[in-house]
């Protein structure tokens, strides 16, 4: 019964818009892409590269990539190139470049003194793949198979390895011998894993928001975002009692279908999109616009309010929906290309204590939702290694980034991201917040201490502690410049 609840519960969230998704670009630039008929942002300078098809099996095919570069301003001290990755894995990556420059994101230091370089990672934006897989994922609504075949065929080409590959092939052609790196999120990853087959080209990398060096299968990196999730419930719920009421009555509506409270009924697909709300990132504004229900049911069982409230949530959708669909299969395709320990049905199945033990409000609804993602996985693997003892390859410090309240990649990553550079770390922890990305987006903190930095790696301090409070929560006020990080509905 209760897996038949926690499956109801599974199609609640997709319901309500809520799950995974999409997203898109958020920042067009005002017509359809593709590589066949690429677009350059205004103040840009685009190009297409060819590189192989497959770095495993180099049959010298080609494929081409999309880059743009925004030159830097002061040509007299320029330091070099600063690559910068936004997250997904689906995340395009030029337009948002050009957003974040021409909003004037980035301290002017930066503008001035680098050549910004951002690559659309193949299957999304401009580059190779992304035609096909936005084919296939529009008709996954009506046949959850429509992307095995890209998948048998491709999915090994987008790889995370492959876009470590491309990055340094692109290095090659702009006639660089190190880069400086920026990578939010799932960017991270890229941007460690590129230090690790590459550590003498690293002159400067900044992990924001990082996601674990270790984890080698899509389940266990839910089993840590169920703890993440828990982790963030408890911190905004704000007492012990509110927490243990919360658990109490997530137990209930997945076992029995509902709330029952003492002015009426709170079902299941209300229920679950309160849940929802209470793990999203401040910027979104679903917790602010719930929390009073959530109280009023927690503090006086009470439930008249947050029935009203959820109601009434206007959940994000994607302009762009084909989009949307691409990034969501792109995610899949990535991750599960990227396994480097698959587990069987089996396997994955002896977890289930875990997650349970993880989080009362969140451990159940990942397991039988999202963990099995990579279960009937169909294409080649492209397994990454796991990134580790790292100052004993590059010379330089790192700085990291990390939410103490991290919805998307919670901070026991930051955590093992820090310990796998291990003397190298230099660490700015994020307090105060609920958010997910954490540089350039207006907390001097935070924007100060990354700026020098990059300018000069050796000037970080070991710790530093910044109030996240004043970061921009809007992604639809410009006033507050918003960030793609704030759109990414992946990692």
């Amino acid at each position: 019964m209760k897996k038949a609840i926690l499956a109801s519960a599974v199609s609640a969230i997709l319901l309500a818009g809520c799950g995974g998704g999409g997203g898109g670009d958020g920042f067009s630039v005002g017509a359809d892409k593709s590589e066949d008929s690429p677009i350059c942002a205004t103040g840009l300078e685009c190009q297409q590269l060819e590189v192989p098809a497959s770095y495993i099996n180099d049959d010298g095919s080609k494929v081409k990539v999309f880059y743009a570069i925004h030159k830097a301003t002061d040509t007299n001290n320029r330091i070099g190139t600063l690559f910068v990755n936004f997250g997904g894995p689906g995340q395009e990556a030029q337009a948002s470049l050009a957003w974040m420059v021409n909003a004037g994101l980035f301290d002017q230091a930066i503008v001035e003194r680098f050549d910004i370089v951002a690559l659309d990672p193949r299957g999304s934006g401009q580059s190779a793949y992304a035609k096909e897989l936005k084919q296939c994922a529009v008709e996954l609504a009506n046949n959850v198979n429509a992307c095995d075949e890209f998948n048998t065929k491709s999915a090994v080409n987008i790889s995370t390895n492959t876009l470590v590959k491309d990055i340094d092939a692109l290095r090659a052609h702009l006639g660089e011998e190190q880069i400086s790196f920026l990578g939010y999120s799932y960017g991270t990853r890229v941007g460690s894993v590129y230090a690790d087959l590459f550590p003498e080209r690293i002159r400067a990398l900044v992990l924001d928001s990082p996601m674990s060096p270790k984890r080698g299968n899509f389940v266990e990196m839910n089993l840590d975002n169920a703890k993440g999730y828990d982790v963030v419930a408890s911190y905004r719920l704000g007492t012990p009692e509110r927490k243990q009421a919360l658990d109490q009555g997530v137990t209930s509506l997945f076992n029995n279908g509902a709330i029952y409270g003492n002015d009426g009924e709170l079902d299941l697909v209300t229920g679950v999109n309160a849940i929802f709300a209470l793990r999203t990132k401040d910027s979104e504004g679903y917790w602010d616009h719930q929390k009073a229900g959530v109280f009023e049911l927690l503090d006086n069982g009470k439930v008249s309010l947050l029935n009203r409230l959820v109601a009434s949530t206007n959940w994000y959708q994607a302009d762009d929906q084909a989009d949307a669909a691409r990034t969501n299969a792109m995610f899949k395709s990535v991750v599960c290309a990227d396994e480097s320990t698959p587990l069987t049905f089996a396997e994955a199945n002896t977890y289930e204590p875990d997650f349970a033990q993880a989080s009362a409000v969140y451990g159940l609804r990942n397991f039988y939702s999202e963990a099995n993602m990579c279960m009937n996985w169909v294409g080649e693997r492209d397994p990454m290694a796991t990134v580790t003892e790292m100052d004993a390859k590059l010379q330089q410090p790192v700085l990291i980034l990390g939410g103490q309240y991290d919805p998307r990649t919670p901070y026991i990553w930051t955590e093992a991201m820090s310990e796998s550079f291990a003397s190298l770390t230099r660490l700015i922890r994020v307090e105060n917040i609920v958010e997910h990305g954490f540089s350039y987006r207006g907390n001097r903190c935070i924007d100060n201490a990354s700026t020098a930095y990059l300018l000069d790696p050796s000037s970080a301090s070991n710790e530093l502690v910044c109030d996240g409070s004043t970061l921009a929560r809007s992604a639809g006020n410009t006033a507050l410049k918003p960030h793609p990080v704030m759109l990414n509905q992946h990692f």
